[in-house]
C-alpha cells in the first residue's frame, strides 16, 4: 500500500479535516506508515499500490523500469518443441511457440537441487515481513446483467464477473428460484417464492467462516474459507518480532439438493487462497504456499546471509512441496503435490509456490484434482472461458518484470501449460489483463520513483505470449485506479490530483494507440459499461490539490475513442466510494439501466448504503437509497450486495435481507437472520 493510498483510505473512515493536506507528512502519519511499512515490506518511495486483488490493499509496485515492453526468450528457437512430461504428469500443449517454456524436472533430486539454487540466489525474497499479503478474502468487474432463467423463474441478475462465462467466488448466488448467501460464517438458502429461509449450514466451527465466499453450480455450492489475516510468500523466520502467522485455507463441498444444506467433502491445502473461478462445471483454485523453513533471525551483516544461504542449501524437498488433505465421510487422506507435478519458470525464488487444483462440483468429493504446481510467486489469476493466466513478479526489483502463464482449460483434468512471456512493469490486478481475438492485454505500471513512474497497455500473441506491441508513456507520475477492457478498446483511469480517463485503441495489436485523453478532478475507481458507447465510473471526487471530497458517479460518452466526454456526474459529499474497490458489490440491471452502488456515509454510523442510480439517456437520475436500519447492531457493516429478482432488488447485509421494488424502490418485505 502506497502512502497516498493509505491516506485516502484512512480519511475515508471520517469527515475530512484541515488536516487531511499531507497527511502522510506528518509526524502522526509518519510515524504510522512506518509501522506498515515495517509489516508489509513496502516500499518507502511512493510507487504504485494494487486497488485490488485481486490482491487489494496489498504490496506496493516495487521499483520498476520506466518504460514498458515486452522481452521475449525462445529457448532453442520457435521450433523448439517444448519440454516432455516425465511420467506423463504435467501436461504441456504440442509444438507451440512459446515466449518461454516451463521445465519439469526429471527427477525430484533435480527439482530438489534447483529449487536450493534458486533460494539461495534470491536469500531476500525470504524477508519474514516482505512474504506476506492479504488475502483475496479479506479484501475482495462484466457480466453480472441478466442470468439466463431456468423455466419458470424470473429474470435475475448473477455475479458481477469480470468475464460472461466465467464466475467468481461471492457472498451469495442466485438461479431466481433460490437464493444461496453466507453471512456471519453461516450459509442459508432463500425459498425466492416464499421469501422464507428453508435451509441453513453453521460453518463458524471452522477459522475464516467470517469472511468466507462461495461458488455455486446447480445443486452443488463450493465454500472458501479463509484461516488467517494474511498470505504467506515465503517461509518462517526465527525473530523476536512476530511475523504474521501461516496461512491456510479450508474449501468445503456442499449439497444443496436437501430439505437442508449438508458438506459432503472439505479440502485443506497448504498455503492461502489467491483466488477462484468457475468455468462449465469445473473450479480452478489457486492457492499460494511458502516454504516451510524456518530461517534465523534477520540481521544486516554478511554472516547472516551466509548463514541464511547455507539454510536454504541444505533445506529438504518437502519444504517446499505443498500437500493437502481430503476429508470424506470422516475419512481423511493427505496427499503431497509429486514432484513431477511441479513445473518452473526460469526465473523464480522459491520462496513460495502456486497450486491449481481442479474441482469438478458434479462430483460427491473432493476427488481427482489433478493439482499442478507452479514455482513461481504469485499474485494475480485472471482467467476467460478457455485459458487461466497466471502472473509472478521478476525476482529482481530492479527488473521490474512479471511473468505471465497461460493454462487451458478446456481440459477435463489438470489444466494444460501452454506457455510464458514477460511484460515489463507491474501487473496491478485481474482487471490488468484481457484475453480477446486471440490476443492478451495486459496493463503495467513502471517506475521507481514518482517522477518516472508511467502506465503502459502491452498486446501480447495469446497462443505464443510473444510481444505483438505496446503503447506507453500513460498517467506520468500518477496512480491507475480503474481499468477496463470493452472489445479493442481499453480504458484507463489514472489519479494524483486530476483524473486523466484514456482510451487505447487495441484494433492492432501490433500497433496500439494512446487515441483519447480526458481530464477532470476526482476518480473512478470502477468502470462498467452501460451500453450505447457509454461508460459508468464510480470513485471520488476531488479537489484540484488531489484532496477527496466525497463519492461520485459519473457518465461518460466513449463512442468516439479520440473524443471522450463526461456528459453528467452525481456527487455525495461525506460519503465514500471505496466497497466498489469489491467490483462484486457494484450491480448494473439492464432492464431499468439502474446501477446500484454502494455508499459509505463518514458522518454517520459507517454503514454502506446502496444508491440507485438511473441512466436516461445522457443524464444521471438519482431514484433513491436503500439501507438496512432495522435489526442493525454496532457491528453490521451495512449492505453488502444487491441483486434483482423480478421486479424485486434483494439487499444483503449480515442480519438479514430486505426486499423493495426495482422501479421505484418501494419497500416490500425483510427477512431476518436472527
Amino acid at each position: 500500500m502506497t502512502d497516498d493510498d493509505l491516506d485516502r483510505r484512512l480519511r475515508a473512515l471520517r469527515p475530512p479535516t484541515p488536516a487531511d493536506d499531507g497527511w502522510a507528512e506528518s509526524g502522526a502519519g509518519e510515524r504510522l506508515l512506518a509501522r506498515v511499512r515495517a509489516a508489509t515490506a513496502v516500499s518507502a518511495s511512493r510507487g504504485h499500490a494494487p486497488r485490488a486483488h485481486r490482491l487489494r490493499f496489498g504490496l506496493a509496485a516495487v521499483a520498476v523500469a520506466a518504460v514498458a515492453t515486452v522481452a521475449v526468450s525462445l529457448p532453442g528457437g520457435v521450433d523448439a518443441p517444448p519440454p516432455r512430461s516425465p511420467g506423463g504428469d504435467v501436461a504441456f500443449a504440442g509444438a507451440r511457440p512459446v515466449a518461454h517454456t516451463l521445465s519439469a524436472s526429471d527427477s525430484c533430486d533435480a527439482l530438489l537441487a534447483d529449487l536450493r539454487a534458486h533460494a539461495v540466489k534470491n536469500v531476500d525474497a525470504y524477508d519474514p515481513f516482505s512474504l506476506y499479503v492479504m488475502p483475496v478474502a479479506a479484501l475482495e468487474k462484466t457480466s453480472g446483467d441478466l442470468g439466463a432463467s431456468a423455466k419458470g423463474t424470473p429474470a435475475h441478475s448473477t455475479t458481477n464477473n469480470q468475464e460472461v462465462g466465467v464466475d467468481e467466488p461471492d457472498v451469495v448466488k442466485t438461479d431466481g428460484a433460490r437464493l444461496v448467501s453466507i453471512t456471519g460464517g453461516v450459509l442459508r438458502i432463500t425459498d425466492v417464492e416464499s421469501r422464507t429461509v428453508v435451509g441453513t449450514l453453521n460453518l463458524t466451527a471452522y477459522a475464516g467462516a467470517e469472511s468466507a465466499s462461495l461458488l455455486v453450480d446447480g445443486d452443488r455450492a463450493l465454500v472458501t474459507l479463509g484461516a488467517s489475516g494474511s498470505v504467506a510468500l515465503g517461509p518462517a523466520v526465527e525473530s523476536r518480532f512476530a511475523a504474521p502467522g501461516p496461512p491456510s485455507s479450508l474449501f468445503v463441498l456442499v449439497d444443496l439438493s436437501g430439505k437442508a444444506p449438508r458438506v459432503l467433502s472439505m479440502l485443506r491445502p497448504d498455503g492461502g487462497l489467491v483466488d477462484a473461478r468457475l468455468v462449465d462445471g469445473r473450479v480452478r483454485l489457486v492457492v499460494r504456499s511458502a516454504a516451510d523453513i524456518t530461517l534465523p533471525t534477520l540481521r544486516q551483516s554478511e554472516q547472516s546471509d551466509a548463514t541464511r544461504r547455507d539454510v536454504l542449501a541444505k533445506a529438504p524437498l518437502d519444504a517446499w512441496l505443498p500437500s493437502y488433505e481430503v476429508t470424506t465421510g470422516g475419512e481423511s487422506t493427505t496427499t503431497t503435490v509429486p514432484c513431477t507435478s511441479v513445473v518452473r519458470p526460469p526465473d523464480y525464488t522459491g520462496a513460495s509456490l502456486v497450486t491449481v487444483y481442479t474441482v469438478d462440483l458434479g462430483a460427491d468429493s473432493f476427488g481427482g484434482l489433478s493439482p499442478v504446481t507452479l514455482t513461481a510467486d504469485g499474485a494475480t489469476a485472471y482467467a476467460s472461458p478457455t485459458s487461466l493466466y497466471l502472473t509472478s513478479s521478476d525476482t529482481a526489483p530492479a527488473a521490474g518484470s512479471t511473468e505471465v502463464h497461460r493454462f487451458d482449460l478446456a481440459r477435463s483434468g489438470k489444466p494444460l501449460y501452454l506457455g510464458s512471456g514477460k511484460v515489463a512493469g507491474q501487473v496491478l490486478d485481474s482487471y490488468s489483463l484481457s484475453e480477446y481475438d486471440g490476443t492478451l492485454r495486459v496493463v503495467t505500471t513502471s517506475g521507481s520513483s514518482e517522477r518516472s513512474r508511467a502506465t503502459s497497455v502491452s498486446a501480447l500473441d495469446a497462443d505464443t505470449l510473444a510481444a505483438r506491441g505496446s503503447v506507453g508513456g500513460l498517467g506520468k507520475g500518477e496512480d491507475v485506479y480503474g481499468v477496463r477492457f470493452v472489445g479493442p478498446y481499453a480504458y484507463l483511469v489514472t489519479f494524483r490530483q486530476i483524473d486523466p480517463l484514456y482510451v487505447v485503441d487495441l484494433s492492432d495489436p501490433a500497433r496500439p494507440v494512446a487515441s483519447g485523453e480526458l481530464k477532470i478532478t476526482g476518480y473512478s475507481d470502477y468502470l462498467h459499461v452501460v451500453g450505447d458507447g457509454r461508460l459508468l465510473g464510480v470513485g471520488m471526487d476531488a479537489t484540484r490539490r488531489g484532496r477527496t471530497t466525497g463519492a461520485q458517479v459519473s457518465l461518460f460518452d466513449v463512442a468516439e475513442p479520440t473524443r471522450p466526454a463526461l456528459l453528467s456526474r452525481l456527487l455525495h459529499r461525506h460519503k465514500d466510494s471505496s466497497d466498489v474497490a469489491d467490483p462484486h458489490a457494484f450491480l448494473w440491471w439492464e432492464a431499468t439501466r439502474t446501477a446500484f452502488v454502494p455508499l459509505r456515509d463518514w458522518t454517520g454510523d459507517g454503514r454502506t448504503e446502496i444508491l440507485a442510480v438511473r441512466v436516461d439517456g445522457d443524464s444521471l437520475r438519482e431514484l433513491g437509497t436503500l439501507s438496512h436500519q432495522e435489526g442493525a447492531n454496532p457491528y453490521d457493516g451495512g449492505i453488502r450486495r444487491a441483486l434483482v429478482i423480478g421486479d424485486t432488488v434483494w439487499t444483503l447485509s449480515d442480519g438479514g435481507l430486505q426486499l423493495n421494488a426495482v422501479d421505484d424502490l418501494t419497500r416490500e418485505g425483510r427477512i431476518s437472520f436472527d
